[in-house]
């Protein structure tokens, strides 16, 4: 599905930075996926790549814990 996300996005101009690809949250019942895209401003992109640790959650930073890189 992310890939032919990339390519879509990819053929409309619109590049993707921080992906987060993979199973993050999910529920006994529930089935399919979910894509939430949006245009960051330039302070949202430095805190969402800042170094970070959460429970349930992918390790932010640079490089890491991002699934596919686009």
């Amino acid at each position: 599905v992310f890939r032919e996300v990339d390519r879509l996005l990819g053929a409309m101009g619109i590049r993707i930075v921080a992906p987060v690809v993979g199973e993050l949250v999910t529920t006994q019942e529930m089935a399919g996926f979910s894509i939430s895209i949006f245009s960051p401003t330039t302070d949202m992109l430095r805190l969402w790549c800042a170094p970070s640790v959460s429970p349930y959650f992918p390790i932010i930073g640079p490089g890491i814990g991002r699934g596919v890189q686009a």
